[in-house]
This record gives structure tokens, C-alpha cells and sequence, in this order.
């Protein structure tokens, strides 16, 4: 009977989330099909006038990277340099950092993303080997740092049993 009170139209409890849901549903609404300025942005005319200067630079050597489809134009050339930096934490990680202070969460989560990443780097196109490899390595070094917490946690248990012997 109680489940009914909770779930009837007319109890104060459902009229109280049904406002709460008709209240964000139309903040959302509102945040995502208001109008949008004509042209492009401030950060967007910056990036253009940095790419715009740099092109006069860039040698003919270099030419051929610098207007690839991954290269240094777009974001599939900076996505993942800036991912590289999470797989090189992950090793500094399995260096320094005592497995009692690994967070399994954070691990499992930062895995996890990274293996279903990896399938996004081979289906977009153009296909970003690059990334995927980013996204690779952060799975194997987070996978490793899973492990390392889980012999720890291991260990630890069979070292309080073996003490409540003693």
C-alpha cells in the first residue's frame, strides 16, 4: 500500500518531482535551443589567426603533416597529445604510488572509457591511430594499477587473518 501512496498523481511526493522535472526539463530546453550568435566566436577567430600565422612557417618538409587530416590543424592531432599525458601519469603511478593508495574507482572508470574510446578511434574518420593508441595505453597501465591494488588488498586480507591465528 505504501508503494501506491508514493507512486498515486495525487500524492504531494509525485507532484514535487514532477515540478522538479518540468522545471529542468525546460532550463535545459532553453539552454540548448537558444539562438546562437552568427559567425564564428572569439576563441574560433583566435585559433584561425594562430593557424593563419603559423602556415606561413610551417617548411615544405613539413607541409604534407602539417595539412594531413590528423595533424596539428585539428583536434584528432591534439586530443590525443593531450591523452598521452594521462598514460604517462598512469606509469608514474605504477612507480610511485603505494597500491593502498589506488582508487579502484578511479581506475576502473579511466579503463573502462579508454577501452570504449578505443573502438571510436577506428570508426571515425579519418581513422586516428594515434589516439588509439593513447587509449590503449592508459587501459593497460590503469588495468595494471587495478591489479596491483587488488594483490594488495589480497595480501592484506590473508595477513589479518593469519594475525587473528596468532
Amino acid at each position: 500500500m505504501a508503494v501506491s501512496k508514493y507512486y498515486s498523481l495525487s500524492s504531494p511526493r509525485f507532484s514535487f518531482h514532477l515540478k522538479i522535472f518540468i522545471f529542468f526539463s525546460l532550463f535545459f530546453k532553453f539552454l540548448l535551443f537558444k539562438k546562437m550568435p552568427k559567425g564564428p566566436g572569439a576563441l574560433s577567430k583566435l585559433y584561425n589567426g594562430i593557424i593563419s600565422a603559423v602556415d606561413r612557417v610551417v617548411p615544405n618538409v613539413l607541409q604534407p603533416v602539417w595539412q594531413s587530416p590528423v595533424g596539428p590543424r585539428t583536434v584528432f592531432f591534439w586530443a590525443p597529445a593531450f591523452k598521452w599525458t594521462l598514460a604517462v601519469a598512469g606509469l608514474s603511478d605504477t612507480v610511485n604510488r603505494p597500491a593502498s593508495a589506488i582508487s579502484l574507482n578511479q581506475s576502473g572508470s579511466l579503463a573502462i572509457t579508454c577501452l570504449i574510446w578505443t573502438r571510436y578511434a577506428v570508426v571515425i574518420t579519418p581513422k586516428n591511430y594515434n589516439y588509439l593508441g593513447a587509449n590503449v595505453a592508459i587501459f593497460l597501465v590503469q588495468s595494471y594499477l587495478i591489479i596491483k591494488h587488488l594483490r594488495w588488498r589480497n595480501e592484506s586480507s590473508r595477513n589479518v587473518l593469519h594475525s587473528k591465528d596468532v
